[in-house]
């Protein structure tokens, strides 16, 4: 039976608005404040004026690619297999490679059994990650040194698409061995 023409292969899902709005709120927030002061007429010093807009300028340079961040992430499905891609790096797997599906909240994630990429710079964020998060890292991603080794695929950032279920369904097509174990929720 062919699948809905708006379920075509591949299937990709992109972050859900919760994760992707913050950012944009954000800047909004900083930089509308100042663009009010450096625009909103004369000001005593002309130099003032333009040093907020310069400074809402620098902002906005800043979390520009914070925002190339958030619009590259996305899983990508297909019958061949899984793919997160991220700003810098792909972690690709096979059905079968997938041992493990994680579901305890905020941790989401498929677990590899062989590395899906060699990414140095996901083994460098991955790193960090302990020192950038004042709170336990492995309570943000489950296994920091999976992660870093690329052994993991994040689901966490994905999960509205489980929630309404066409990511559940395409796991439980492509990988029911995850399911065997692992209580859906």
């Amino acid at each position: 039976m062919p699948l809905p023409p708006h379920r075509q292969l591949p299937h990709v899902y992109h972050l859900g608005l919760a994760r992707l709005l913050p950012l944009p709120v954000l800047w909004a927030l900083l930089t509308g404040p100042l663009l009010l002061l450096g625009l909103s007429g004369p000001a005593s010093d002309p130099n003032e004026s333009d040093a907020w807009v310069l400074v809402a300028l620098i902002l906005t340079l800043i979390m520009l690619p914070f925002f190339a961040l958030l619009w590259q992430s996305r899983l990508v499905l297909t019958p061949e297999g899984i793919a997160h891609h991220q700003f810098g790096y792909t972690v690709r797997s096979s059905w079968s490679n997938l041992k493990a599906l994680t579901l305890t909240p905020g941790e989401q994630a498929l677990v590899l059994g062989v590395p899906g990429t060699r990414s140095r710079l996901l083994r460098w964020s991955a790193r960090i990650l302990p020192a950038v998060v004042p709170f336990s890292a492995d309570a943000v991603v489950g296994d920091v040194d999976a992660l870093a080794e690329g052994r993991l695929i994040l689901l966490a950032p994905f999960m509205t698409h489980w929630k309404r279920g066409p990511l559940r369904d395409d796991l439980l097509r492509w990988a029911p061995q995850l399911f065997d174990t692992t209580p859906v929720h």
